[in-house]
């Protein structure tokens, strides 16, 4: 089976093109000195929103239409394939499941526009109560591959929330979808190859996960809802009615540091593939890029903060983060929920405090 590349290098290209004009007027003479103002916050949102968020975005839209390629061509020829082709899509769908951690703390605009149908809720079903909801996905794919209901895009743009998204395909491609449930990638390889169905549930899964992760990257690089311009127009020229975009990014940072802990998503995501603590790192070197922005970038957030004389709160949010790393690294479920616990406590007074931005919120999960 053909492999593909995990980024798509015209795409990769375009990104990088359009950093390097939106960076060329951010970035400040290496020389001059950082003043604290309004300006130099903004220009420190904007580089937190070019070069991370939108980076996320583009990134898991990139991976989830990789996942549906490779799927595709598996299931284009299954009688030759091999277990590496098994492993191949596996590992592919790690890197997604990743990339859609790195997003997750950015949960605000076209990941949740639509109150009734929330992308994020299509994508990671955990996100929306904390509700494991291994079984459903289980029942629901054993059901469409042993039944007759015609298998195409349409039956699975209509399927709820909990039966699609990142956990539905996590069942498909690391276990068996019979009642052994074996993780063997040689019985997986085997009944792909003798139920032909299987394959169809495969596709139809990873074309929506597909189409909401370009649902969400054209949100915020082409056209939201119906305004007319890009969620990134609209976001960091403060001209939406849910607060100022500073408030935004951290509550949503903060809120997502809270999920992580108070759900355990540590011992309770990703436990087929054994991926949690790979993905809870992905999330917090993600917050760690937003934060510090880019290597020689002369405006980040922390170092906005520091310049205003708040050296201590820079040192105790590096300090948190580094020990949520490590204990990610570790896969100690008990430093890395405690972490996580001073890490939100950050984003509730030193963030905050540092960027002289009052909050007003009421700071839980909301779940």
């Amino acid at each position: 089976m053909r492999k593909i590349h995990t980024l798509k290098a015209g795409r990769q290209l375009c990104f990088a093109s359009l950093l390097a004009l939106l960076c060329s007027a951010c970035v400040e003479r290496q020389n001059d000195p950082l003043l604290v103002n309004s300006n130099n916050l903004n220009l420190a949102v904007q580089n937190a929103v070019d070069l991370t968020v939108l980076r996320s975005v583009n990134e898991f839209a990139d991976s989830s239409a990789d996942l549906y390629a490779l799927s595709t061509e598996f299931c284009d020829d299954t009688a030759t394939a091999s277990e590496q082709d098994i492993v191949d899509l596996q590992n592919q769908w790690l890197n997604t499941n990743n990339r859609w951690y790195a997003l997750a703390p950015y949960h605000f605009g076209p990941l949740d526009a639509d109150l009734l149908n929330a992308a994020y809720a299509y994508i990671d079903s955990l996100r929306v109560n904390g509700t494991n909801y291994l079984a459903t996905v289980r029942s629901e794919n054993a059901s469409n591959i042993d039944g007759s209901s015609t298998l195409n895009s349409a039956f699975f743009a209509a399927k709820s929330f909990q039966k699609v998204g990142l956990l539905s395909l996590e069942s498909l491609l690391f276990e068996t979808a019979d009642n052994s449930h074996s993780k063997s990638s040689a019985d997986i390889l085997s009944e792909y190859q003798a139920k032909a169905r299987k394959c169809s549930v495969l596709l139809g899964l990873s074309e929506q996960l597909k189409i909401q992760a370009q649902g969400i990257a054209s949100g915020w690089n082409e056209t939201f809802l119906s305004t007319g311009k890009s969620y990134r127009t609209l976001f960091l020229n403060n001209e939406l009615s849910d607060g100022s975009n500073i408030t935004t990014l951290i509550s949503a940072v903060q809120q997502h540091l809270d999920y992580l802990r108070a759900r355990n998503v540590a011992t309770t995501a990703a436990s087929l593939a054994g991926s949690s603590y790979a993905a809870i790192g992905a999330a917090l070197d993600s917050i760690e890029y937003l934060l510090e922005g880019e290597s020689g970038s002369t405006v980040s957030l922390l170092q906005f903060i520091e310049v205003a004389g708040n050296a201590s709160y820079v040192a105790s949010i590096r300090s948190n983060m580094a020990r949520a790393q490590q204990a990610a690294s570790d896969q100690d479920a008990t430093a890395l929920n405690a972490a996580l616990a001073l890490l939100d406590g950050n984003f509730k007074r030193e963030v905050p405090n540092g960027l002289n931005v009052e909050l007003g919120l009421n700071f839980t999960d909301g779940d």
